[in-house]
């Protein structure tokens, strides 16, 4: 009989942490919503370390730059999402998970899901780690643009 409400009784508090962690989960979600609404500017792509460039550097920094230079992305606070390029411009949704580690990116254009990791996120700088194929190693840091 004792042993029937040990095992209740850790059933119990098993369930209560688990509820409680929940919570805490929802919470980094919420002041994540909360600190992604704005504008960013594409700042820096950390590349795997086994990329070789050779002869090519140049070209793929010059490119890098003209794309830096004219990539935004803006978060509005109804949840939609708008990626402008110097050639395109495109626009959808996106999402927070809920335990706040990942946020999801849908676009209108082609039906495309863009999964991330967010590794930091703060008043100044958004930084993730795309989730897609071949890219596990890779980082893309965007800042935050006050007068946009």
């Amino acid at each position: 009989m004792k042993v029937r409400y040990i095992i209740i009784l850790m059933c119990l508090l098993l369930t209560n942490t688990v509820i409680a962690q929940n919570k805490e989960k929802g919470k980094l979600c919420k002041i994540n919503e909360e600190l992604i609404v704005g504008t960013w500017k594409l700042d820096t792509i950390y590349l795997k370390e086994n990329v070789q460039f050779g002869d090519y550097y140049y070209l793929y920094e010059k490119k890098f730059n003209e794309l830096r230079d004219s990539s935004f992305f803006v978060f509005n606070a109804n949840y939609e999402y708008k990626k402008i390029t110097k050639s395109e411009v495109s626009t959808g949704t996106w999402e927070i998970s809920p335990d706040g580690t990942r946020i999801t990116i849908k676009t209108d254009n082609n039906n495309t899901e863009d999964k991330s990791r967010i590794l930091e996120l703060n008043e100044k700088i958004l930084m993730m780690n795309p989730l897609s194929e071949g890219s596990s190693n890779s980082k893309v840091i965007l800042k935050r643009q006050e007068n946009q």
